[in-house]
């Protein structure tokens, strides 16, 4: 926030989480939002991209380190934030995937209303996160074992240096809960895993609403 205000027309410490506005950054039309996908408060810059290269130069003069997909993944990993494709896709429901909250119960009929709230109650999946028995990361893709019985599956895997411990999220069924033990099963894999409390990173939220 310090590096953008100082070369932006508004104030970003009144702009409180989710909310965006219409600005100039390095004297470049622009809007900023409260928003991002690291589990830490944040900031997204959109621009047109006739401009945009000359902002991220700009930015990366004032110190902002760019990073990899891979750092990208670690952070919103350990702060539980889905990505699709791998930790939901359209065959989930919203409720199986910790998405119920946005769906509304109170709106006049909208497209998919009967189906979506007819589908609550009847989950398949829950969408954990696990701490695993690994000194490095699994791959992904991993079957979950307990009592023997196949239970789930593992969607996105890391190892957290910021943690330092291995963590994945992953689909269990649904009565399988916090501290649970699971055995994992993989090619040349043989290891253990336990279900954490979600987001195993400041899980009440507090970095990115502070």
């Amino acid at each position: 926030m310090e590096i953008l205000n100082a070369h932006t027309d508004i104030d970003l410490a009144e702009l409180d989480y989710f909310e965006h506005a219409l600005a100039k950054l390095f004297g470049y039309p622009c809007r900023i939002s409260r928003t991002g996908y690291s589990g830490e408060r944040g900031y997204e810059i959109f621009a047109d991209g006739a401009v945009i290269t000359d902002i991220w130069d700009k930015l990366a003069q004032q110190g902002v380190m760019p990073c990899s997909f891979t750092a990208l993944d670690k952070v919103r990993i350990e702060a539980g934030l889905l990505f699709y494709g791998y930790d939901m896709t359209e065959e989930h429901t919203p409720w199986e995937i910790g998405l119920g909250f946005t769906v509304s119960t109170t709106k006049a009929d909208y497209r998919g209303k009967a189906a979506v709230l007819a589908a609550k109650g009847a989950e398949k999946i829950n969408n954990v996160c696990l701490e695993i028995d690994h000194t490095n990361m699994v791959d992904g893709g991993e079957t979950l074992l307990w009592d023997g019985k196949t239970v789930g599956v593992i969607n996105s895997p890391c190892y957290s240096h910021q943690l330092e411990k291995s963590l994945a999220l992953a689909h269990v069924v649904p009565e399988l809960v916090v501290g649970k033990t699971l055995s994992i099963a993989g090619e040349g894999l043989n290891t253990k895993a336990k279900i954490a409390n979600y987001p195993i990173y400041d899980p009440t939220k507090l970095r990115t609403h502070e």
